[in-house]
């Protein structure tokens, strides 16, 4: 069970650089309310994942960006925050700062874009050697 102290804190975090956002503005005017309903679709698992959305910026340089849903963007910190220690224990320095990339890698990266479908659906059958990558997407 997550607890609306957890989920308050991760918004402020999630909320950084993000303000100006029409859909953070609007999840901040009925802040409490949000957060209350976000609790409740987690801890009830009735939680379904919105939409994403894709915008071009053309300064400092033409790049397309991969953005989400306030409410998503929260459960992503979330997930993040209480899986950072796991996962960086598990996989090696070499996966998550990549300092070594003209080594071969012995796992296959699978990205899926989800919206509202499980993250099972997308994973390819002969997921043996698979490494999943939780977090924001980098800018490519």
């Amino acid at each position: 069970m997550i607890s609306l102290e957890d989920l308050n804190n991760v918004y402020y975090k999630s909320r950084l650089n993000k303000r100006r956002s029409l859909d953070s503005c609007c999840f901040e005017i009925d802040l409490e309310s949000e957060l209350l309903k976000l609790l409740n679709d987690i801890n009830n698992r009735t939680f379904v994942a919105e939409n994403n959305y894709a915008f071009v910026v053309f300064r400092p340089k033409p790049r397309e960006i991969f953005a989400t849903e306030m409410r998503n963007r929260i459960i992503h910190h979330y997930l993040d925050w209480r899986m950072r220690d796991i996962y960086e224990k598990v996989l090696s320095s070499d996966v998550l700062t990549g300092d070594d990339l003209s080594k071969e890698q012995d796992f296959e990266v699978y990205v899926a874009a989800m919206s509202g479908d499980t993250f099972e659906e997308h994973l390819p059958e002969c997921s043996d050697k698979l490494a999943v990558i939780v977090g924001d997407r980098p800018e490519i």
